[in-house]
């Protein structure tokens, strides 16, 4: 990491980047101060490690908020009597181990630490060389394990377990079966009731939290389940052995039903699923809540069934499909909500996006919509453009945690005010950006809030993150300049 050379004015000037960190910093102690409030109210489960992470943020605020001549810390007050979560919850989440991952994983770690999310986060990085490995672990034992109860747990690389096939996404059934048995030790001749009981929250990488995740919904009446006329109810807003949760997905169809099922089983299939029947209760997608036990017998079935899958249907999504067709066969269905996460602007009813429709066009980029109820996080899976803002994981510069690299330029707090359009920036080699010239095509208004929610909330979550590290890995040398934009600098290196 280079050291980077600040101008005097930039150093000690209210400059643009100076006032977002503030800005930053004091909407994290309102939000600090608001949850400490509200800690009698929550329920035990969501009231976990709030005293003991405390102290983290306190340093997270001291660390970040930019005036130069600050005497003293601000104090955060203490708070006392914080009941046990109930249950334990195992918060995971699959990895390869390139650049793109590490900086999501980071991401991931410091959001999972600022919303005081219960229980423990495991990194599950599969594929690592013993030198990605050492570097991916002194980095974490450095920078994210002090952040909290955060853990990094390497498997092997599962992505060609198929012969002549090399699909990836086959590290996530694996990779969670491998932590589950030699990292929880399941499968041994010893039981253990308790870790039955526990919770297993099976995320995706590229999510941030908003809010802490739960697996008890009961005390929310606001929270919206996949329903229908013949099953107004949900089968239950609580996970518990028998009963998973999980995200309505936004892409999924019926098309997995479609498959040899009884090839992918290996025997008999249970029953045939119904078409009516795929989006209420088949159809998931992350997270994934279930009890350790239900977790377990489905990674087991999980497992098994993928590679037939990925046979019959060589594309995306099949460890998805192999996962809804465990489920099925182990009659376990997940009850389904649209309320954990959005990250599909054209989802419709598929995800919560109701909250942000009804902001106002001004609103969709202040800091101040964090009261706003869900999602409970952002999956940044898709590509958010609006007017000249362009945001995708796929091409964020892959250097984005060295000291010398720029902060993320900030989408304007009126983005969905001012444009009403989308364009997609120049290539990231380059190869385009002499002549370039923005090709513009036309949004509705739906789509312009929702794209500009994700561009503004998905700036200022990278940001954020990266304040944080920078200010610990880099001190005076760290570049906090919020001006990398990729229409006028598209390499990804």
């Amino acid at each position: 990491m280079k050291p980077h050379q600040s101008s005097r004015n930039v150093r000690y000037g209210w400059t643009a980047t100076k006032l977002f960190l503030l800005a930053s910093a004091i909407a994290f102690a309102v939000f600090q101060f608001t949850l400490i409030h509200r800690a009698q109210h929550l329920p035990a489960h969501q009231q976990s490690l709030l005293a003991t992470r405390l102290s983290m943020l306190q340093h997270f605020v001291n660390n970040t908020l930019p005036i130069r001549k600050r005497r003293k810390p601000i104090e955060l007050p203490v708070v006392a009597d914080v009941k046990p979560a109930v249950v334990d919850y195992y918060m995971v989440f699959s990895t390869s181990c390139t650049p793109q991952q590490n900086w999501e994983s980071y991401v991931f770690f410091f959001h999972a630490m600022k919303v005081l999310q219960p229980g423990s986060v495991t990194r599950i990085a599969s594929g690592c060389t013993n030198e990605q490995k050492l570097a991916l672990q002194t980095f974490h034992d450095s920078y994210i394990r002090p952040m909290g109860n955060f853990y990094l747990y390497f498997t092997p690389d599962y992505s060609n377990i198929v012969k002549h096939v090399n699909y990836k996404y086959f590290n996530k059934p694996f990779g969670l079966l491998h932590w589950m048995q030699h990292g929880l030790g399941l499968g041994t001749s010893s039981t253990n009731q308790s870790l039955d009981d526990a919770i297993i929250m099976l995320l995706d990488p590229d999510m941030v939290l908003r809010y802490p995740m739960s697996h008890d919904y009961t005390d929310r009446p606001d929270m919206e389940w996949i329903v229908d006329e013949a099953h107004p109810e949900p089968a239950t807003k609580m996970v518990r052995h028998g009963f998973p949760i999980a995200q309505q997905d936004g892409y999924l169809r019926n098309e997995w039903m479609y498959l040899n099922l009884t090839y992918i089983v290996n025997g008999t299939l249970r029953e045939q699923p119904r078409d009516v029947d795929g989006p209420r209760i088949w159809n998931t997608g992350p997270p994934y809540l279930a009890t350790v036990k239900d977790m377990y017998a489905l990674a087991l079935a999980w497992v098994e069934f993928v590679p037939r899958v990925h046979e019959l249907f060589p594309q995306l999504f099949a460890e998805m499909f192999g996962l809804i067709i465990a489920s099925l066969q182990l009659n376990l269905p997940f009850t389904m909500t649209p309320s954990l996460v959005v990250s599909e602007p054209a989802g419709d009813d598929r995800e919560i996006w109701k909250y942000i429709d009804q902001l106002a066009d001004k609103d969709v980029c202040s800091p101040r919509i964090s009261t706003v109820p869900w999602p409970i996080g952002l999956h940044y899976c898709q590509r958010y453009m609006l007017g000249k803002w362009f945001f995708s994981k796929y091409r964020m510069k892959k250097s984005i945690l060295d000291c010398e690299q720029k902060l993320l330029i900030t989408p304007p707090l009126d983005i969905a005010v001012k444009y009403d359009y989308r364009a997609k920036p120049p290539l990231a080699d380059g190869s385009d950006l002499i002549n370039f010239t923005p090709h513009h095509v036309v949004m509705d208004r739906v789509r312009i809030k929702r794209h500009g929610y994700m561009l503004c909330h998905m700036t200022r979550a990278v940001n954020e993150a990266l304040v944080y590290y920078k200010r610990l890995a880099c001190g005076s040398n760290a570049n906090l300049n919020t001006t990398w934009d990729i229409f006028t600098d598209p390499s990804d290196k």
